[in-house]
């Protein structure tokens, strides 16, 4: 177009018959003032077009002609060039090529961590010719993924939400590690016919805090037989994406219950004067569940973290496989959890498109710094931005933490499950309670456990208090004031009275004092034993000892000082109670 500073009125007009159209140019020219313009010529037949020169009106009266030179080149003296013209006025003229032309609509400069968008891929073939095998490149394929054709005439981010998505949004668990990656293929029946536009829906997710050059490499062919067989089309874009909620999880196990762990989530709010909503937090799969603490009804949850700030919620979560998981069976658990008030109804879908997509591009590029032996669960945090202007269109974030692992995780969990309370008539006979030890292995490799039973277990320390001593023992003993008083007194005495106490014990175990068990990686085992009781009380039934050897899966070696472990039992108290 011409680059002139005035206004202007461009007409076109054929010259030649119907082989060419030329532009003409209207301007105002004041005086001593000089001007830079720049004319067209379209040509529409196939053939050499030959530039002549240009043909000025002044003031509709006069009429001169600038004929161009042909490009000529003069020597002065040797070695020595003189004034040189290189305009080429012959032009090869061939038959036109399809071009596209194309941009993402509304992707924004600046963006918060974990900001998600549904965004849209505008296309324009700007040629008479059709294209087709429409191929796209991305070169970071964590802030930019494809998305369907159906997904156009949804509305975000209600689209996200379990009760509106369809199940053809379903991403299957054997493909969920397979999911798109950078190189996307349009369907084969798309065609972008000449001077027609086609559009495409685009899901954005601001992965991690820096500065980013988005670059989306466009491949095409040609519908009809040309001599080029393909083009190819390159979008570029500067993305800032700013620090927003920073999130990390510690988890516990649990050693009353199998397989459940307590989890603490820390939240820190990164950025100067946002505040953000916390409103859902979900465990990746459906084989953990989350659930609220038992002191949730009396401490409600932030609504939201101030610019600045940061805050900590406390969840349990437990494995919903295993057989001994009632929640499982009710379905009172769920593998998400709603963290805003009176949002019960209100849940997003991390196991569809685009989510789901988006959070294994975020566990393989996390697996990569991983440093835990054996990976647990993911999760991912779901916030909304709190906007200032009422009428603001909703914003969602997506927060994922992957490769989450348990401290000081043991590849061996065992538990005590028995009766809580007994009621025996002791003056008929002794009790006997029938409890069983169940054993799980979570390590890969094969592993061999001995269960170790004993009526009292040693001591740790030798220059322990014989009174703290003494609470670590099983079985039942007197811890009265009268006690206290006379080992205070007399250290002798309570010396005595301590061996008293340990030759006499309340309960013995009544099975074998050693038992060892196979078990194959993820495998379950249940040791039965039983103890015998002698008089009523409060028992502590965690006199037993594990030691456990992790076999490596091809030779069956076992390294001593890596896979070797063991630890004590954990308690387990039973009410034994004197019947009619």
């Amino acid at each position: 177009m011409p680059t002139i500073s005035t206004d202007r009125n461009i007409q076109l007009f054929e010259s030649d018959g119907n082989n060419f159209t030329v532009s003409k140019l209207d301007i105002v020219l004041g005086g001593g003032e000089t001007k830079k313009i720049q004319l067209e010529v379209t040509p529409k037949v196939i053939g050499i077009l030959k530039l002549v020169g240009i043909r000025w009106t002044l003031s509709d009266s006069v009429v001169g002609y600038q004929y161009f030179e042909v490009a000529t080149q003069k020597k002065n003296k040797k070695g020595k060039r003189g004034a040189r013209r290189s305009l080429n006025n012959n032009l090869i003229v061939i038959k036109g090529l399809p071009k596209l032309t194309g941009y993402i609509e509304c992707l924004p400069a600046k963006a918060f961590t974990g900001d998600l968008q549904l965004l849209t891929l505008n296309l324009r073939n700007q040629s008479e010719h059709a294209v087709k095998n429409i191929k796209m490149k991305i070169s970071h394929p964590r802030f930019v993924i494809p998305g369907d054709s159906s997904d156009l005439d949804l509305e975000f981010p209600q689209c996200l939400r379990k009760h509106v998505q369809s199940d053809s949004n379903t991403v299957p668990e054997g493909t969920k590690e397979n999911v798109k990656g950078s190189l996307f293929a349009f369907p084969q029946d798309i065609k972008i016919q000449g001077d027609a536009t086609f559009s495409w829906p685009i899901w954005f997710h601001a992965a991690t805090p820096g500065n980013f050059s988005l670059y989306l490499s466009l491949y095409y062919e040609m519908e009809s037989t040309t001599d080029i067989p393909y083009r190819t089309l390159r979008m570029h874009y500067n993305v800032e994406v700013l620090p927003s909620l920073d999130v990390s999880f510690a988890i516990s196990m649990c050693s009353s219950r199998f397989q459940e762990y307590i989890v603490r989530m820390d939240v820190i709010n990164k950025t100067p004067s946002d505040s953000f909503a916390l409103h859902q937090l979900s465990c990746v799969r459906t084989k953990w569940a989350v659930s609220t603490l038992p002191s949730r009804d009396s401490i409600s949850f932030v609504e939201t973290v101030p610019a600045n700030q940061a805050v900590s919620c406390f969840f349990k979560i437990k494995d919903l496989s295993t057989s001994s998981c009632i929640e499982a069976a009710d379905g009172s658990c769920g593998s998400d959890i709603v963290l805003s008030p009176g949002g019960s109804t209100d849940v997003f879908d991390v196991s569809r498109t685009p989510i789901t997509d988006f959070h294994y591009q975020e566990r393989h590029q996390q697996g990569k710094f991983a440093k835990v032996p054996r990976s647990l669960l993911d999760f991912i945090l779901i916030s909304k931005a709190v906007a200032v202007n009422s009428s603001k269109t909703e914003q969602l974030l997506s927060h994922h933490t992957c490769h989450c692992s348990a401290l000081n995780q043991n590849p061996v969990w065992w538990l005590m499950e028995g009766p809580r309370t007994i009621t025996h008539d002791f003056s008929k006979s002794c009790c006997e309670a029938n409890i069983q030890l169940v054993i799980h292995n979570s390590s890969d490799h094969n592993t061999s456990v001995r269960v170790v039973t004993s009526d009292c277990m040693p001591e740790k320390s030798q220059t322990a208090p014989s009174h703290e001593s003494a609470s670590g023992q099983g079985g039942w003993y007197d811890v009265s004031l009268e006690n206290d008083v006379k080992a205070i007194s007399s250290t002798k005495g309570a010396h005595s009275q301590k061996q008293s106490s340990e030759s006499i014990s309340p309960f013995v175990w009544c099975s074998l004092s050693s038992a060892q068990v196979d078990l194959k990686p993820d495998s379950s085992a249940k040791i039965p034993l039983k103890v015998c009781i002698f008089a009523p009380g409060t028992y502590d039934f965690s006199t037993y000892e594990l030691h456990w050897k992790v076999h490596s899966s091809e030779s069956g070696q076992v390294d001593e000082n890596v896979t070797s472990g063991g630890g004590q039992g954990y308690p387990f108290y039973v009410n034994v109670l004197q019947g009619a």
